[in-house]
């Protein structure tokens, strides 16, 4: 039998105030639960300025189950928004859950990991990515712009909207400043 340092064990933690934190409704555990192996659910999709004026961002987060009752939560931001975009960067992480009882998760740590707390981190950041998407989407409403709060709003999974009719017009107005060396 490995030797498993507790650093690099599993670690539970309750679902709830997960979904609380991200604006997540509490019915979307269910929903994960109904998904089949292969099948994938958008929690989070929809397009933002890029770096460059001629390239769109994108900010997603999704989940799709994997065989063995193993969940792949991914979350993307290469969004260039506000004037600390430069500084922010982008995020590309992922992690590996299981669903256990009582509306628990077993975070599984990352095989090929170089820190023990990688899987606590990449969660800790697919949250940040739900928050900020939650903030956008408040900013909208506070705007009156119904169309992009709907597009933004982490918890409003019914339709997603294109870069014609979504969030990218409202967005246009907080893209982060020009990259020095471009001719943007």
């Amino acid at each position: 039998m490995q030797n498993i340092t507790p650093s690099f064990a599993p670690v539970c933690l309750d679902v709830d105030p997960f979904l609380r934190r991200t604006g997540l409704p509490y019915w979307t555990w269910a929903k994960l639960r109904q998904l089949r192996v292969g099948e994938g659910f958008e929690l989070l999709n929809f397009l933002a300025p890029g770096i460059l004026p001629e390239v769109e961002g994108a900010v997603a987060v999704t989940v799709e189950r994997q065989r063995g009752g193993v969940f792949r939560l991914d979350a993307v931001w290469t969004a260039h928004l506000g004037k600390n975009a430069q500084r922010r960067g982008h995020l590309l992480v992922w992690a590996h859950f299981k669903m256990l009882p009582k509306r628990k998760l077993e975070l599984l740590p990352d095989k090929s990991a170089t820190r023990p707390d990688s899987h606590l981190w990449c969660l800790r950041l697919i949250r940040v990515v739900l928050r900020r998407a939650a903030l956008l989407a408040s900013w909208a409403k506070r705007d009156g712009d119904r169309d992009a709060f709907g597009a933004l709003y982490p918890g409003f999974f019914g339709t997603r909207y294109g870069p014609e009719e979504g969030a990218l017009r409202w967005l246009e107005k907080l893209r982060g400043p020009a990259i020095r060396g471009t001719d943007a």
